[in-house]
């Protein structure tokens, strides 16, 4: 499995982990889900509800609820999250491990000094079981 996403989304991903620095950020990575992996065709910054959002994400509710809706409706699946990791690096933290959706790309993005730099994503294969890294493959 691999998440492909063209460059330009990941460009939103970064100017939007640059900018929430030094808290984390967070988003919803919307697109088709397909056998090899799923392909990512937009973003959905959202807000990082969480009780300490320096070290840890918590996506509000509501533009997860209405991505979840969409979908069933029809519109473009909800194929993961993204956010940021301030000062460290892009793999994922204890909680981030624990927490995981299976089945759903985490892509993470490190942060240093407002600037975005290294993004690596991760995925759950089933309930269970530990979080791998998947191929991260970018369009022009």
């Amino acid at each position: 499995m691999s998440l492909t996403l063209p460059a330009t989304v990941l460009a939103a991903v970064r100017a939007h982990a640059g900018a929430a620095y030094p808290e984390e950020c967070c988003g919803l990575l919307v697109g088709e889900a397909a056998t090899a992996g799923a392909r990512v065709t937009a973003v959905v910054p959202v807000a990082n509800c969480g009780t300490a959002p320096g070290r840890e994400f918590e996506l509000a509710p509501g533009p997860l609820v209405r991505a979840l809706a969409a979908e069933r409706r029809g519109g473009p699946a909800v194929l993961g999250v993204y956010h940021s990791h301030p000062d460290a690096v892009a793999s994922p933290s204890g909680r981030d491990s624990r927490e995981a959706w299976p089945g759903w790309s985490d892509l993470i993005v490190a942060v240093s000094a407002g600037q975005a730099g290294e993004a690596r994503s991760f995925r759950r294969p089933a309930a269970g079981a530990p979080l791998v890294e998947e191929p991260l493959e970018l369009l022009p």
